[in-house]
């Protein structure tokens, strides 16, 4: 896919009905106000030049990454230390860890596959050693596997931001679609596993509450107003209070959205953050931030 999910967020949100040009060529005017105690200013971990869709920590601080560019999982184990590329992932997506170790990755995270994937799914997920990098597959008929969240017993939903389909992968069987959003990317589950949260890239930017035990229940969670309605959500992330966290791609910001719902600005001067997460161990409080210009950075004690 390489540069074309930028290419295709902007025209996207150029059919919204206005679009200012400083939303693409400088830092826009956000209409929410900044997270208390003011901005954090992002630190650049590292550069690698390629078009960055995810990235997440394992129980050891190794982060791995998900490569657009190079379709490709890498491994950086200590930043400072050139990526290390681990397994070929055919457009690769979101991840999460199993339950024993191993790495489930979206495969077929492409515009083409998401525009067609509410009536010809053809996406998947795969299973990757994280040590040695050996890859098989997990499950296949998903929308797009852009955005992934584990659950419970071993439960992930699965997103697609050219679609309406969230799919769920339940001891290996997929349900297509479990639930319908419009536009769906970043997915998070609440801490008493009653909600799944996603959040929306090509529409007005906002964050819809679905119901677990009742998946036709959508509600709008927190809804951005102004300018901020074209931010162009992307993945997102969630802590144990059930704050949420998300990448602003199109605003070049992270926003936080607490549990009442009201967003506030956690970073900018960010080039198209494609997805949070938090660190490890003694980083355990840092938010990672991956993005699409190729930077990895880390934004300093977010969590109290």
């Amino acid at each position: 896919m390489k540069r074309s999910r930028t290419l295709g967020l902007l025209v996207a949100l150029t059919t919204l009905p206005v679009l200012s040009a400083a939303l693409i060529d400088a830092p826009p005017v956000s209409a929410a106000p900044d997270c208390s105690g003011g901005r954090i200013p992002p630190l650049t971990l590292a550069s690698t030049g390629d078009t960055l869709e995810y990235g997440i920590f394992d129980s050891l601080g190794r982060f791995f990454y998900s490569d657009q560019s190079t379709s490709r999982l890498m491994r950086i184990d200590r930043f400072g230390e050139p990526p290390k590329p681990l397994a070929p992932i055919p457009a690769p997506g979101a991840m999460v860890f199993a339950q024993d170790g191993s790495i489930i990755i979206g495969t077929g995270d492409s515009l083409q596959n998401g525009t067609t994937g509410d009536l010809n799914p053809m996406s998947g997920l795969m299973r990757v050693n994280p040590d040695t990098g050996a890859a098989q597959r997990y499950v296949t008929g998903l929308g797009m596997a852009n955005g992934l969240a584990l659950a419970p017993h071993g439960t992930i939903y699965a997103t697609n931001d050219a679609g309406f389909d969230i799919d769920r992968v339940q001891g290996g069987t997929v349900t297509h679609p479990w639930a319908r959003v419009y536009s769906t990317n970043g997915v998070a589950v609440s801490p008493d596993h009653r909600y799944v949260y996603v959040s929306q890239t090509f529409a007005p930017a906002a964050i819809q509450r679905i119901s677990i035990a009742q998946p036709s229940q959508v509600r709008p969670y927190a809804v951005a107003q102004g300018a901020d309605i074209f931010a162009g959500l992307d993945d997102m992330t969630i802590d144990g209070q059930g704050n949420l966290y998300v990448a602003a791609n199109g605003a070049g910001q992270v926003w936080k959205v607490d549990t009442s719902g009201a967003i506030c600005v956690l970073a900018g001067g960010l080039r198209f953050p494609s997805a949070v997460n938090f660190g490890v161990g003694l980083n355990s409080e840092n938010l990672y931030v991956v993005g699409f210009d190729g930077n990895i950075s880390e934004l300093a004690n977010v969590l109290p």
